[in-house]
């Protein structure tokens, strides 16, 4: 996108993406909501509840189909202690949008 809309790229994507978010979490019912969103340009860094990140990229994929691909990264859950505490990793989702044009 860089070279079709030179310096106005960064601006544009972000206006995008923030629309693209509003209109997500406008109907987004908050049983598959994320617990934590955080997005950085085109990444995003979410934490969802177990087993809801799938029913959530679903509704994403809805929004733009054709347009926009969505992916998915999941990090599995490993046990580990360090010292006398125990730590366990929850659910990470990264999703990653990527235009088809």
């Amino acid at each position: 996108m860089e070279r079709r809309w030179g310096p106005l790229s960064p601006v544009l994507v972000e206006v995008f993406t923030e629309h693209f978010e509003c209109q997500l979490f406008s109907h987004t019912s908050t049983d598959v909501a994320s617990t934590y969103f955080k997005r950085y340009v085109d990444d995003v860094f979410a934490i969802f509840p177990r087993g809801k990140e799938d029913s959530f990229l679903e509704i994403m994929k809805n929004e733009f189909p054709n347009v926009i691909v969505f992916t998915i990264e999941k990090e599995g859950i490993k046990p580990q202690r360090t010292g006398n505490q125990h730590i366990r990793r929850n659910t990470l989702v990264s999703v990653q949008i990527t235009s088809d044009q």
